[in-house]
Order: structure tokens, then C-alpha cells, then sequence
């Protein structure tokens, strides 16, 4: 099984290798506007000879100035990089988080399980009434109370309703299922981001630049970033909520740590949490009501077979 020190460690010597080759993918094309004229910002690559006969290679994103009539303004792919990790890094929670997430999601799930057992029972009572209406409408039929026009229009708005009803019920079970691991994976970003970032290739950021922000505008030489509603929100409570959140913060992924937070909140569920534990229960609380409204997904950074 491959840990998480190395999987960054395989990362950063495959980005070595990809520039010694003069390769190079652009993590953010795709991603970010011009603050000036609304354009595409593109990757460019500058080969600059040197008076000693040596080169250097600048990366930097700039205007692709499809309209002919903006200034361009440019901004080396390295201080990109560094602005969004300064972003993760004002996101970023203890290692015990995710332990702790993971044990709010399981009551939360409880929970759900418990509700929708009692709203499939209603489901089920509202499509046996429909289908009694449906049953009832060929026996007015049989009586002469309707005609074959009336009962087939009558019968296929019945049958619809019961289609969608039938719909709505696997719909809203596939929306909360997805909504957990969203959760989850919330959990395990802001606590990894930041070393999954600088330490991934682009496709890796590229996949967290995109999940974070909702818009990247290049401005004077810097890049505007409005974080997506979920992170939005997550830094907002994180700042009103000041130095209660800053505590491990940065600390270095040991998942034995993680384990012994999950054991010890196992046989303190019942107990009320202290101040720490209530600063993350009100960061998964806010990533769940963010998440309903916005119908985002997160998607799963973990590496294949990490540990």
C-alpha cells in the first residue's frame, strides 16, 4: 500500500522529469478570466537566451486577447500556485478533523436512515392511493362514466404522477448518499489540500483550483479568487470563529493520529464536545448546508491505495 509521503514523493519527481523533458501541462487554462477585457487566460511558455549562451524557461498565464483591445497583463504560474496554497492553507484543519468527520457523518447517516424510512412509508401510502385512483378510473370506465378518451387522458396523468413520485423517492436517496461522501471528501481536502496541491501534478491542481473556486480573474498581476459556496462559507465561519481553529493546524498528515481521534471520539460520544470539537462540528454542519443548497459535489482526492 502506497502512503501518503510517498505518494507526493512519486508526484514531485514525475513533475521533475516531465520539465527536464521540456514538458509541461498548464494547470489552470480552463479556469481563470482577464479582470479587464472578460478574455480566457492561457499558460505560455518564454525561452529567454542568456548572454552566456544558457537559457531560462518562465511559465506565466496572460490574456489570450481574442478581442485585440486588452492591456495583457501577465503573471508567472508560480505565484499563482503560491496564492491558491495560501488559500488552502487558510482552509486547512488538524488531521484528528477527518477522524471526526467521519463519525458525525455515520450519526448524521443514522439519522437519515431513521427519516427515510418514515417518508418511504408516506411514499408508499401516496402511490397506493394512486394507483386505487387508477383502478378506480377503469371502473368508471367499465360503468360508462367515461369514455376511452377521457379514462386513457385521465389514466396516463395517474400513471405519471406515479412515475414521478417512484423517481423522486430513488433520486432523493442517490442526493443524500452522494451528499456524505461530498462531506467526506471536504473533510479530507482542507486537512490535505494544500500538500495534495503543491505536491500533485497538474491534473491534481487543476481538480482542487476547480473544486475551490468559483472564479479566478487575473487583475494587475494577481490573480482574484471568489471561493465556490461550500469553501466560501467554511472560510468565513473559520474566520469569525479566529484562533479556536488554529490549533494543529499545518501539522504533518499522521494517520495514527486520525485513528486515536476516531477511538477516543467513539467513547465520548455521549459527552458534550469541547470548545475545539463544536468549532469543527459547526465546519461539517455549514459544509452540509452549503452543499444542499449549491448541489456541489466534491469529488475524492485520496490517491488509489493510499494510506
Amino acid at each position: 500500500m502506497v502512503s501518503l509521503s510517498e505518494f507526493h514523493q512519486v508526484q514531485k519527481h514525475l513533475k521533475q522529469q516531465n520539465r527536464k523533458q521540456g514538458k509541461h501541462d498548464f494547470a489552470f487554462n480552463g479556469l481563470i478570466r482577464c479582470g479587464h477585457c472578460g478574455g480566457a487566460v492561457c499558460g505560455e511558455k518564454k525561452t529567454v537566451k542568456l548572454s552566456d549562451g544558457r537559457t531560462n524557461v518562465h511559465f506565466y498565464y496572460s490574456c489570450a486577447n481574442s478581442k485585440k483591445t486588452c492591456v495583457r497583463k501577465v503573471v508567472n504560474e508560480a505565484t499563482i500556485e503560491r496564492q491558491i496554497s495560501q488559500v488552502l492553507e487558510t482552509l486547512a484543519v488538524p488531521v484528528e478533523f477527518i477522524a471526526f468527520a467521519k463519525q458525525v457523518i455515520a450519526h448524521w447517516k443514522d439519522e437519515e436512515m431513521q427519516n427515510r424510512e418514515a417518508v418511504k412509508q408516506k411514499q408508499a401510502e401516496a402511490i397506493q392511493g394512486l394507483e386505487r385512483k387508477r383502478d378506480k378510473l377503469l371502473e368508471m370506465k367499465l360503468n360508462d362514466l367515461l369514455s376511452d378518451a377521457e379514462y386513457r387522458e385521465e389514466k396516463e396523468k395517474v400513471q405519471a404522477e406515479i412515475v414521478v413520485m417512484r423517481m423522486s423517492q430513488q433520486q432523493s436517496h442517490e442526493d443524500t448518499d452522494a451528499l456524505w461522501e461530498s462531506i467526506e471528501n471536504a473533510a479530507v481536502l482542507l486537512h490535505y489540500g494544500q500538500a495534495f496541491f503543491e505536491g500533485g501534478n497538474a491534473a491534481m491542481q487543476h481538480l482542487i483550483a476547480k473544486t475551490l473556486g468559483a472564479t479566478f480573474v487575473l487583475t494587475d498581476r494577481s490573480l482574484a479568487i471568489e471561493l465556490s459556496p461550500v469553501f466560501g462559507r467554511i472560510a468565513q465561519l473559520k474566520s469569525e470563529l479566529g484562533a479556536d481553529m488554529q490549533k494543529s493546524i499545518g501539522a504533518e498528515p499522521v494517520p495514527e493520529r486520525e485513528n486515536e481521534a476516531e477511538n477516543s471520539f467513539q467513547s465520548q460520544q455521549n459527552a458534550p464536545l469541547d470548545g475545539e470539537r463544536l468549532v469543527w462540528w459547526n465546519i461539517l454542519d455549514t459544509t452540509r448546508t452549503a452543499l444542499r443548497s449549491s448541489r456541489l459535489a466534491i469529488p475524492n482526492f485520496m490517491p488509489n491505495n493510499a494510506s
